[in-house]
């Protein structure tokens, strides 16, 4: 996929981006532009801060797909829901 396209604005940054936390969620949108489709990669700490990558941003109906992973910044990637509410 192309990482560079005319037709697609730059997303805004997030504002968690001027925080000095570690992002904890890497969001990959793939949009559809006559180009063909292009993948945006954004890092966010919050997942409140998704609303202007996607509502704000470019129309929904152009998105082909939305991809959200956890980074993990803990050496226990075992960790369980019983054990996190003990922490």
């Amino acid at each position: 996929m192309s990482t560079t396209d005319s037709d697609l604005p730059p997303p805004e940054p997030p504002l968690t981006q001027r925080d000095p936390l570690p992002a904890r969620w890497r969001v990959d949108v793939v949009y559809r532009t006559n180009n063909g489709p292009v993948d945006v990669t954004n890092f966010i700490y919050e997942m409140h801060d998704l609303l202007p990558l996607i509502e704000l941003g470019p129309h929904w109906d152009t998105i082909i797909e939305i991809k959200i992973t956890r980074i993990q910044h803990i050496e226990n990637t075992d960790l369980t829901i019983e054990q996190a509410a003990e922490l």
